[in-house]
């Protein structure tokens, strides 16, 4: 695209995504002539940042709304286009789809969601723990059942066993080392020490 939007060239694959045949009708037009006008300031502000600070944007992950109605989901990479005295002429983009990678995301991050509803209505907690590396993950409900604020301070091994009871900690040590001996799950009932008692 030049300084002022409008397309300079483009390539097939381009072609075929506005249905344009090869017979390149939309050099001259900007991205509001495009099937994908509801996007088009998103691209024009892209471009405008890229030619005033002659800074590449790599990897911009954006929305296109195509010919027949549907939304895809792009992995964009724009730079400059500089004359041999450095001066920006224009903006070059390429682009690839990534539209199942972005519905399997969206979709994860769905049943995510539900799971944390499911939890903080049945008041139920999940966790995961990478005993290797130590990297231990509590969901927003164990931090609630504990009586804290979700995701306040970082989640280990250390902290749970603040919450429980001296009592607890031999029985709870020997059943993880079955488990992890066994290479079977685990079943441990004990109390919790909450700061509101």
């Amino acid at each position: 695209k030049d300084l002022d939007g409008k397309y300079l060239g483009y390539n097939k694959v381009f072609a075929q995504d506005v249905n344009d045949d090869e017979n390149h009708s939309f050099i001259g037009k900007t991205d509001y002539d495009m099937p994908w006008k509801n996007e088009a300031q998103l691209y024009i502000d892209d471009d405008k940042e890229v030619m005033s600070t002659a800074i590449a944007k790599l990897d911009v992950q954006e929305p296109q709304t195509k010919p027949d109605g549907r939304v895809m989901w792009l992995s964009t990479s724009k730079v400059p286009l500089l004359k041999e005295n450095k001066e920006v002429f224009g903006v070059l983009g390429v682009y690839y789809d990534v539209t199942e990678n972005k519905q399997r995301m969206l979709e994860t991050e769905k049943k995510a969601r539900l799971m944390e509803s499911a939890q903080e209505v049945s008041h139920m907690g999940s966790w995961e723990w990478n005993i290797l590396s130590g990297e231990l993950r509590w969901s927003d409900e164990v931090y609630r059942i504990f009586g804290e604020e979700p995701q306040s301070f970082p989640a280990t091994y250390e902290a749970f066993t603040s919450y429980i009871p001296s009592e607890y900690l031999p029985g709870l040590e020997k059943a993880i080392a079955h488990a992890m001996q066994d290479k079977q799950p685990y079943q441990y009932d004990h109390k919790i020490l909450r700061k509101d008692g």
